[in-house]
């Protein structure tokens, strides 16, 4: 569709999910789709890539939507313009967030990664985890973590 299309129904959507273009929340809820159809808008709305001037808005906004409905898991919620959700004309607020860093280049080698991590986790790990092996996980995920925040304060990213 127009680009310019994409941007106003990112912009004016009520859910998450309306804002990632599904019309219900059973379109985002499995996570490699979720992750599928992220890429496909944000392919099409990134600021390197659309000069629409709405477009670091809509940007932003898909990645909000993205997470909290990584975050969520559930129900479709409506949006909360208090809490996660900016207007339509705001200008994009945080600056630091994950998906500010880097072009689009790097942001779609990071979705690709994410996409083959899901993949094997929910194929291979999963099925096969026990009790002690998620403990095991969770342990790796809490120091990965502390990685990634050291990096980023290498960087001088909050």
């Amino acid at each position: 569709g127009d680009r310019e299309d994409v941007i106003g129904q990112i912009l004016e959507a009520r859910t998450p999910a309306g804002v990632l273009l599904a019309r219900d929340i059973g379109e985002v809820t499995e996570p490699l789709e979720r992750l599928a159809r992220y890429g496909r808008v944000v392919n099409q709305i990134h600021p390197d890539r659309c000069v629409d001037g709405r477009a670091a808005a809509a940007f932003e906004r898909a990645c909000r939507a993205f997470d909290q409905l990584c975050a969520q898991d559930g129900p479709s919620q409506e949006l909360d313009a208090s809490k996660c959700w900016q207007s339509s004309h705001d200008p994009p607020a945080h600056q630091g967030c994950w998906w500010q860093v880097g072009t689009i280049t790097d942001l779609n080698c990071a979705l690709e990664y994410c996409a083959v991590a899901t993949q094997v986790l929910l194929e291979e790990v999963v099925p096969s985890i026990q009790a002690v092996g998620l403990q095991r996980l969770q342990a790796y995920v809490a120091d990965t973590e502390r990685v990634c925040e050291h990096l980023d304060r290498g960087l001088n990213l909050p």
